[in-house]
């Protein structure tokens, strides 16, 4: 009887989390790797191998929720890959999340000498530290000559890092 109830706390614990996981994953978090450290702050684009990834993950969780409800409730037996798998999901989701580059604080555009620039700011940093990095486009800008080019959005601008400060954040 004590096993019943610890098998049917898994099985609901796992559940529950198996549909966090895939609410969560529908806001594609694996693009996070897709960013680039040495570019200013811009949503990767599409992908569809982190697309296909993504799905395939989803599917295994449901399909491993499935399979775990119905092993419990046939066999009276604990699936126990489904919450394996739901703690490996989690796992990389965090290593992800620690690891890929966060989003700025705050990000302020501004053109002059016939460049464009990017300022992005983090505050609030585990290492209690202020970060300051202002972005140069390698080519000039001119806007009279495309004043209908979106260039906060566009991504095939490049940029070179024109400088960088790092401050200790007062309390």
């Amino acid at each position: 009887m004590r096993g019943d109830i610890f098998k049917i706390i898994v099985v609901g614990v796992t559940l529950l989390l198996n549909g966090f996981l895939i609410w969560g994953l529908f806001y594609n978090p694996f693009n996070q790797l897709l960013l680039d450290k040495d570019q200013p702050y811009h949503n990767p684009p599409y992908s569809p191998i982190i697309l296909l990834t993504t799905l395939t993950v989803m599917l295994l969780l449901v399909i491993s929720s499935i399979y775990l409800v119905i092993r419990l409730f046939t066999k009276h037996k604990l699936f126990i890959y489904a919450p394996i798998f739901s703690l490996l999901v989690i796992l990389g989701l965090l290593i992800i999340g620690e690891t890929s580059l966060k989003y700025p604080s705050s990000i302020y555009y501004e053109t002059k000498n016939g460049y464009f620039y990017i300022n992005e700011i983090w505050w609030n940093q585990p290492n209690h530290k202020r970060v300051f990095k202002r972005w140069k486009s390698i080519q000039p800008y001119n806007p009279a000559l495309d004043p209908t080019r979106k260039i906060f959005f566009d991504t095939s601008i490049r940029y070179t890092l024109d400088s960088i400060s790092v401050s200790s954040e007062t309390k």
